[in-house]
């Protein structure tokens, strides 16, 4: 098992910088920068530890919980109405 398994789900900025072994400036640089992906919560940035995981390439692309700064599309629903 992975070290990163026993970290908490969402990490602080300052908490993922330990992980990935940079300074607590460049890693606030490289979330503005959308190199680490993060989410908001109020004034808070987290970092969910997927995303560490994905970014460390310890991961696959199958997100259980999708966070982080890329959007996703909903899919599309079927009309059911064929005139409109």
């Amino acid at each position: 098992m992975s070290a990163l398994a026993e970290l908490p789900a969402v990490l602080t900025v300052e908490e993922a910088a330990a992980v990935l072994r940079i300074g607590r400036s460049a890693a606030y640089a490289s979330v503005r920068a959308g190199d680490i992906p993060s989410i908001r919560v109020g004034r808070s940035i987290r970092i969910s530890r997927f995303a560490l995981e994905q970014l460390l390439g310890l991961q696959n692309d199958n997100d259980p919980a999708p966070t982080g700064s890329k959007s996703r599309t909903p899919p599309e629903v079927p009309d059911d109405d064929p005139e409109l």
